[in-house]
Parts: structure tokens; C-alpha cells; sequence
């Protein structure tokens, strides 16, 4: 699919996990719905990092192949405007 439907789910899905996240201290039904979206977001975003070349081509910058460990995370509010 397309990075903006992506982005448009992940949305849908935080915003679900931290509605539910309110009363997750006194409802256990509502603890277990925050903590399923809040795992749909996490996947979706895992499947970003696998499934695209991303750390592939930090890795060109010099900086980041002499120091992997600090390559920087996705700015998911540069997307999908601010990335080509």
C-alpha cells in the first residue's frame, strides 16, 4: 500500500491505544483493547523497517556506517512530504 494510508492507519490506531489507555488502570477489557492497537502500531511500524531499504541508505553516509548504532529513526512527520 501506499506510505499515506499507512500513516492514515497508524494514526487511527494510536489514537484508539490512547483512548482505551485512559481506563486501562480500573478496566481490565479496556487495558487489553489499548495494549492490542497499541501492538498494531508497533508492527506496523517494524514492517516499515523491514520491508524497505531505510537503514540501507543511512548506512551510505559515512558517518553512520562508522557508528550503526546512531542511525536516526524515521521523522514520521516528514512523511510523506519531506522524504523522496
Amino acid at each position: 500500500g501506499s506510505i499515506a494510508s499507512s500513516l492514515s492507519y497508524i494514526n487511527r490506531e494510536k489514537t484508539k491505544a490512547l483512548n482505551f489507555a485512559s481506563e486501562a488502570d480500573t478496566d481490565p477489557e479496556s487495558r487489553s483493547d489499548a495494549l492490542r492497537h497499541l501492538g498494531m502500531v508497533l508492527h506496523s511500524v517494524q514492517d516499515f523497517y523491514l520491508r524497505s531499504n531505510y537503514v540501507e541508505l543511512q548506512l551510505e553516509d559515512p558517518a553512520h556506517r562508522s557508528d550503526p548504532y546512531n542511525i536516526p529513526l524515521v521523522d514520521w512527520n516528514r512523511i510523506p512530504d519531506g522524504y523522496s
